[in-house]
C-alpha cells in the first residue's frame, strides 16, 4: 500500500505541477498578447496625432541596386523639402541569401555608395498644386496628399536579389512601409 500511495502522491504532484506550468504559460502568453495589443494601440494613437506615410509603389530595377518608390504624404501637415535629409529610409532586403538591413543616407545630388534622393513630387499623377518644390528640392513643401518619388541606390557589393522591405519615417513620427 505504501508503494501505491507513493505513486498516487507522485501523480498528484506531477498533475499539479503540469497544471501550474500550463497556467503560467497561459499567463505569459496572455501578457505577451496584451503587450502586443498595447503596442498596436500606441502605434494607432501615434498615427492619429501625426498621420502616416503610404508607400504606394516599390520597384527594384533589373540592376538589383536601384529601387524606386512612391511615398504618399498622409501626415497631418506639410513637410518642408529642405528637411528631407531628416527623414529615415531603411531597407531590409535579401542579398545573395543573406538578410541585410541598412539605413540609407539622403544624398540630394546623388553620389556615394548608398543613398536616396527625391526625384519628383506629384499630386494625382500631375504636378504639385500648392507649395511647389524647387527642382533641386531646396525650397517648397511636400504637402498632405502629394506623392514623393524617390530613388534609392544600394551598395553594388550587396544587390537586392530577393524580397525587400522599405520603411520611411519623418522626424515628426509619420511612417509607412511596403514589401516587395
Amino acid at each position: 500500500m505504501s508503494g501505491l500511495g507513493g505513486i498516487v502522491v507522485f501523480a498528484l504532484i506531477a498533475t499539479l505541477s503540469l497544471t501550474v506550468i500550463g497556467y503560467l504559460t497561459g499567463v505569459v502568453r496572455t501578457g505577451a498578447s496584451i503587450a502586443a495589443e498595447i503596442n498596436l494601440m500606441i502605434q494607432d494613437e501615434a498615427a492619429k496625432s501625426v498621420g502616416r506615410l503610404e508607400i504606394a509603389n516599390l520597384t527594384i530595377l533589373p540592376d538589383n541596386t536601384t529601387i524606386k518608390a512612391e511615398i504618399i504624404n498622409k501626415a497631418l501637415k506639410p513637410i518642408p523639402v529642405r528637411d528631407l535629409n531628416l527623414m529615415d529610409i531603411i531597407i531590409v532586403y535579401e542579398s545573395w541569401g543573406n538578410v541585410r538591413a541598412t539605413w540609407i543616407p539622403y544624398r540630394r545630388d546623388g553620389g556615394g555608395v548608398e543613398g536616396w534622393r527625391a526625384t519628383n513630387i506629384t499630386h494625382g499623377g500631375s504636378g504639385e498644386i500648392i507649395n511647389p518644390s524647387s527642382q533641386d528640392f531646396t525650397s517648397g513643401m511636400w504637402d498632405p496628399g502629394e506623392t514623393l518619388h524617390i530613388e534609392v541606390w544600394l551598395n553594388p557589393a550587396y544587390p537586392a536579389t530577393g524580397a525587400a522591405l522599405l520603411i520611411a519615417s519623418t522626424p515628426e513620427g509619420a511612417m509607412g512601409w511596403r514589401t516587395r
